[in-house]
């Protein structure tokens, strides 16, 4: 990573971060509304975690990892999306539905480590136990339901429909999909390269491609991040300004592009000249006509 990378990366994370602490300090939410600030604002942070470890570790920046990163960061602008329209009754139906599964882990845990060992281990009693104190802090585990469906009791898709999110579904969340599953789709066009001896059938040969770093994911990554930040400031700040909302992405952009244009070549500056100059008699035209 060069010094310019790795200075505009670190301002763009200390940027993220301080974005975040402004918007909770700004947020006029009663202590009194813990559902609401806890989920809302939990996935908020949720989304800045995500961005800012994919921007700090740009070798993740590839088709190979980056569409997990990013079909997370879209889940996650989807729930929160839902959550936002209806914040008291879908805040507890999102906190409920994590307790029982954390109640429901911990017990088929429990009960894989008496079935393989016969016994519970002190070191596995103990890891255990932490985790129970950790559920029961947060309720009385015999009062938490368990929900095996869906914990919005509805697909992905429908979430998004009901908030005018479908086409961010079927262009972000469906097309990142094929990573996170590791379907045909992905392993076909990453993972497989057509055999080069014609005598074999046209089988593929299983591969590890090494790919290099694209810029245009983290940008993604970054547009996520502030597409929640803009639904923040949009639903639960009130405000009519949503300029700021993609201060964060504007940041990476305008740096990235004053360092093309003054890292650019002899040739490209040339050429940078040419195309103004055709432009600029295309414009011309255009004002007499």
């Amino acid at each position: 990573m060069n010094d310019f990378l790795s200075k505009v990366l670190n301002d763009y994370i200390e940027k993220v971060n301080s974005s975040l602490d402004q918007r909770i300090s700004a947020w006029d939410c009663s202590i009194a509304d813990r559902e609401v600030r806890d989920s809302i604002g939990g996935l908020m942070a949720r989304q800045v975690t995500l961005a800012t470890n994919f921007a700090a570790n740009p070798g993740i920046w590839n088709p190979h990892v980056a569409p997990i990163f990013l079909r997370c960061m879209a889940d996650v602008y989807i729930t929160f999306c839902w959550i936002i329209k209806d914040t008291q009754a879908r805040c507890r139906q999102f906190i409920e539905y994590g307790l029982g599964q954390e109640k429901l882990a911990i017990e088929k845990y429990k009960e894989q480590v008496l079935k393989e060992d016969g016994d519970i281990g002190t070191e596995v009693r103990e890891f255990i136990e932490i985790r129970e104190k950790m559920l029961e802090v947060e309720r009385h585990s015999f009062l938490v339901p368990v929900n095996l469906g869906s914990w919005s009791e509805m697909s992905t898709r429908t979430m998004a429909q009901e908030v005018g999110e479908e086409r961010f579904y079927d262009y972000v969340f469906v097309q990142f999909s094929s990573s996170i599953h590791s379907t045909w789709q992905h392993i076909w066009r990453f993972n497989l390269l057509p055999c080069t001896n014609p005598l074999h059938g046209c089988h593929r040969v299983p591969v590890n491609p090494i790919l290099p770093p694209d810029l245009q994911q983290l940008m993604n990554a970054a547009k996520y991040l502030c597409k929640v930040f803009r639904k923040f400031d949009c639903e639960m700040l009130k405000l009519n300004n949503l300029k700021h909302s993609y201060s964060t992405y504007d940041f990476l952009d305008n740096e990235f592009v004053k360092y093309g244009k003054e890292n650019r070549t002899g040739e490209q500056r040339k050429k940078g000249r040419i195309r103004h100059r055709r432009t600029k008699g295309r414009n011309s035209l255009k004002r007499k006509k």
